[in-house]
């Protein structure tokens, strides 16, 4: 990483999701789209849903079912092959040298184990948080070595970007008590367990929605994840949560850009905002700029998803400019 003081570059980056079906030309699409735009650190086009795109290979491998298109808990759980679960991404990377590559390198987002575990039920019929995986240490600790195995067969392939999303963190950890009652020391143990032995230069980890301080110092304490990726845009409150005291030694991955609204934002309204948070933390501590989550979901008034599509690209079209402007500065 850049020695923190030095005022670097601020680059660009997105989560994954477009939305647009699971399809290798659709794949190819994105990469060419975001290379014309010129955004530094294409994701893979994450087009399968994020969390069977990882659940889906454990169900195969044995002690998971899928019930009622839900993921319930059955037995043992059994770690699979993991060329399974990264597939998509193994297509992106073909892909994208074909296509002689773009930008930086190729980034790639693994869900982590606490929202694997969310989305795992220990009985048919229920989609409870309270009844998920998620309170079953053995089960979530099997979900970290899980994907240990998955962010070590990308360092591999060569990949040399990855974050892993653990949305559910803004939620199971409250300002006064976490759910299931995990210590802040365990939250950091699984998400360190996850990324143990990982070499990859640049290891995030992405926690959308509306947070709270106490989840600020909590990944400032990560050892081995050395970038935080946030939302701001639809969720401002955030950078007034923000200070170098609960950061620690981390660099910022700043979502200024919603991923939810289908309005494009001007250029000059993402640079005040991340003007904001540069004055929070220093610019030096801003790596790159970025919508706040995937947009897989994001939707029209037409409800046609080529339109989303193109909200999409005319949502980063802007955070290009933006970051260019600030880069000029």
């Amino acid at each position: 990483m850049p020695q923190f003081g030095r005022v670097e570059e601020v680059l660009t980056t997105y989560t994954g999701s477009f939305p647009l079906p699971h399809s290798r030309d659709n794949v190819r699409r994105v990469l060419r789209d975001v290379a014309g735009i010129g955004i530094d650190w294409p994701n893979y086009p994450q087009l399968i849903n994020f969390i069977d795109m990882f659940l889906a290979p454990l169900a195969r491998s044995g002690g998971l079912e899928v019930v009622g298109g839900r993921f319930v808990l059955t037995g043992e759980l059994r770690m699979p092959n993991v060329d399974e679960a990264v597939q998509p991404i193994m297509e992106s990377l073909e892909e994208w040298r074909e296509l002689s590559g773009g930008g930086r390198g190729l980034r790639a987002c693994v869900t982590g184990p606490f929202t694997l575990s969310s989305f795992t039920f220990k009985r048919p019929g229920t989609t409870n948080i309270m009844d998920s995986a998620l309170g079953d240490r053995e089960a979530v600790h099997f979900m970290a070595r899980y994907v240990n195995a998955v962010l070590r067969r990308l360092e591999e392939l060569g990949v040399n970007y990855v974050n892993v999303d653990e949305p559910i963190i803004g939620t199971m950890v409250g300002a006064r008590r976490n759910l299931f009652n995990y210590s802040d020391d365990e939250v950091v143990q699984v998400v360190d367990e996850a990324y143990a032995g990982v070499g990859v230069r640049l290891r995030g980890i992405h926690v959308c929605g509306r947070l709270n301080p106490k989840v600020f110092g909590i990944l400032g304490r990560l050892e081995r994840v050395n970038l935080l990726d946030n939302e701001y845009a639809d969720s401002p409150e955030n950078v007034g949560y923000l200070s170098l005291d609960l950061i620690g030694d981390k660099r910022l991955a700043v979502g200024v850009v919603s991923s939810r609204r289908a309005e494009v934002e001007d250029a000059g309204s993402i640079t005040r905002l991340a003007g904001k948070i540069m004055d929070k933390v220093g610019r030096e501590r801003v790596f790159a700029l970025k919508p706040d989550c995937g947009f897989g979901s994001l939707r029209t008034e037409t409800g046609s998803v080529e339109d989303a599509y193109e909200v999409s690209l005319a949502k980063l079209r802007a955070l290009k400019v933006a970051a260019n402007a600030i880069n000029g500065m």
